[in-house]
């Protein structure tokens, strides 16, 4: 599982090497910055018909997710952040939509989407690990921030997302219910220790 370590930084649960290569990651928090997203592209068009109808995507979760990483400028409300990961060129290669809350002793980090770019797909899932590091990571700094000891992470997973599936399993998330017609929420709980 994704777990702090002393020092606040999440190790992966294979002790897999992440590679030197890993996105810069930038964070977003204003409608005007975020129209940086508005052609990303995590999934293919949508099919046609001969006829050029537009036809259910063959992956809707992938589209949803798109759209609404596509919309983030629209979306985005105070105390939300974009985590943009860029390539050395500075292209975008992955994304994260990430909504804060802070009750009681603890914060709650929902994780609303994560989408790598398509050209960065078919290693083995290592960009979408970094991501989950990061998400994380900072959850964990906002904690230390605020004088917190639990983070509290969260998302749905669309349930014939089997990719995403295996992110949450493989980085420690667990189901919180059964599945649903279409999502499932999964959650981490990380504790760190507060001096």
């Amino acid at each position: 599982a994704c777990r702090p370590t002393d020092c606040g930084v999440l190790a992966h649960p294979d002790h897999r090497v992440m590679s030197a290569s890993a996105p810069q990651w930038e964070y977003i928090t204003t409608r005007k910055d975020a129209r940086v997203l508005q052609t990303f592209t995590c999934t293919t068009d949508l099919p046609l018909t001969e006829g050029g109808r537009k036809m259910p995507h063959p992956r809707p979760w992938e589209w949803q997710t798109q759209a609404h990483l596509r919309r983030s400028s629209q979306l985005l409300r105070a105390g939300d952040s974009l985590l943009i990961g860029r390539d050395e060129s500075g292209e975008i290669v992955c994304a994260a939509y990430l909504s804060f809350d802070q009750s009681a002793e603890v914060l709650q980090v929902f994780i609303a989407a994560i989408a790598i770019q398509r050209s960065q797909r078919g290693q083995h899932g290592l960009l979408a690990d970094h991501v989950i590091s990061e998400v994380c990571a900072e959850g964990t700094r906002r904690a230390t921030s605020l004088g917190l000891a639990t983070v509290v992470l969260a998302g749905k997973v669309h349930v014939q997302n089997r990719a995403s599936q295996y992110l949450v399993e493989r980085t420690g998330f667990e189901p919180q219910e059964n599945p649903g017609d279409t999502h499932q929420l999964w959650v981490l709980a990380l504790k760190r220790q507060v001096a």
